[in-house]
């Protein structure tokens, strides 16, 4: 599976708030459901990214199909230099059903964002500890030369 990362400047190019509004403008469309769900979610967004989570860990955005996304924050000089990436995306990885994000938080902060987004379908909050990983590979049996039987498919 291919990822591809873009850098959002933060604070002090934009406030926090600007900064979540700025993902959402990147990764969805206005009047899509997930735009809806993320605008509903940025208090905890703008949160996650005043407390520079997401400069240390990205969020990561799983569409249905297609590259995984990771964004990361830039912060304090960082948000003012030569790293930033806010390239749009080839394609709106939230416009077809199924898709996930993941947002990073710190230790402190993570019971009050999990609570905040505990009936958001789609999207959760990791410890920005842990690894992002990729997803795991769907189990496959090769039974002749040119026939795989995808099981994950086969069990659905």
């Amino acid at each position: 599976m291919s990822v591809v990362a873009r850098r959002l400047a933060s604070v002090p190019a934009r406030s926090a708030g600007q900064t979540w509004h700025a993902f959402v403008e990147l990764v969805s469309k206005p009047g899509t459901a997930a735009w809806t769900t993320l605008e509903s979610i940025a208090g905890v967004g703008s949160m996650l990214i005043a407390e520079e989570y997401t400069g240390a860990g990205p969020i990561v955005v799983m569409p249905a199909s297609g590259s995984r996304v990771h964004v990361y924050t830039l912060h304090n000089d960082d948000a003012l230099g030569d790293d930033i990436d806010e390239t749009k995306l080839a394609s709106g990885p939230l416009l077809e059903l199924g898709w996930s994000i993941s947002l990073p938080s710190g230790a402190d902060d993570l019971a009050l964002a999990q609570a905040a987004v505990a009936k958001v379908t789609g999207v959760t909050v990791r410890d920005m500890a842990t690894d992002v990983g990729e997803p795991e590979a769907p189990q496959r049996l090769t039974v002749a030369r040119d026939v795989t039987i995808n099981l994950d498919e086969l069990s659905r």
